[in-house]
């Protein structure tokens, strides 16, 4: 068999000397040939739109010995309730009751012959949640629920609809994904020879939708806030609202000669 394969060899080598026009026509293996080049970029889109939805978190607090401060505090809330829902825009499916406990009530006591803590009734504590899709309401809410009992505001925070949250972040991969060609392009553009060929992948990063508290209090004192119980607009600007995407694409460099 070896010698076999050695009397093809040599007459593949006499052919090749007598007719160098045949062996011209076998292609010959390069490896550079098949060599795929690509350039890797990161591209960022971001947009900045007005909250169109607002969320409210208030506690309404009473005081007294167990029995009384729930009924004290069905009370209140109740009024507190029943005025938010008078608000035109306010819907009973935009009001959520989080929870209710009851917790020992404690009050710091300093004299000549005792410094500490001492229980004095029971805290009944009802937390209740009010999402708008109108955050021009959020002035005249946060007043009527602190007028008429209220008396603690957890926070109230600004935010997106789902659908426009939905559009904003599409339109945010797409101008990231723009971004990262034209990153991409400018790397093989400083390259001698080469060219920006067809997209190899494309895949998603991060995707930001950030929801910034604007007022965080836990105060028995509200109502003595005048910006606050007034509903002063100027105390609630909302702001804008960053949605920012990002999108890492692999692009082919071709030969410039191959473009034409």
């Amino acid at each position: 068999m070896t010698r076999l394969i050695s009397t093809i060899l040599a007459l593949t080598m006499l052919l090749c000397i007598n007719f160098p026009s045949i062996c011209s026509q076998v292609p010959v293996s390069d490896s550079n040939s098949t060599i795929r080049r690509t350039v890797s970029s990161s591209g960022q889109g971001n947009i900045k739109l007005p909250a169109d939805q607002a969320t409210i978190v208030f506690q309404i607090v009473t005081t007294a010995r167990p029995q009384e401060a729930f009924a004290k505090n069905e009370q209140v809330s109740a009024q507190v309730l029943t005025s938010v829902r008078s608000i035109n825009g306010v819907n009973d499916s935009d009001i959520q009751i989080l929870n209710i406990n009851l917790a020992p009530h404690q009050d710091y006591v300093k004299n000549s012959t005792f410094e500490g803590y001492v229980q004095n009734g029971y805290d009944a504590i009802r937390t209740v949640q009010i999402t708008v899709n109108d955050v021009t309401l959020v002035p005249s809410i946060v007043a009527t629920i602190i007028n008429n009992g209220a008396n603690r505001l957890s926070s109230v925070s600004y935010g997106l609809q789902t659908s426009t949250q939905t559009t904003a972040e599409l339109t945010t991969l797409n101008l990231a994904t723009t971004n990262a060609r034209q990153r991409a392009l400018s790397i093989v553009n400083a390259l001698p020879g080469l060219t920006l060929g067809m997209a190899i992948s494309a895949s998603e990063g991060s995707v930001i939708v950030p929801q910034p508290v604007f007022l965080s209090q836990n105060t028995m004192k509200l109502a003595a806030t005048p910006s606050v119980s007034t509903g002063t607009p100027e105390a609630f600007a909302p702001g804008l609202i960053e949605v920012s995407s990002t999108v890492t694409t692999l692009f082919e460099m071709v030969p410039t000669a191959m473009m034409v």
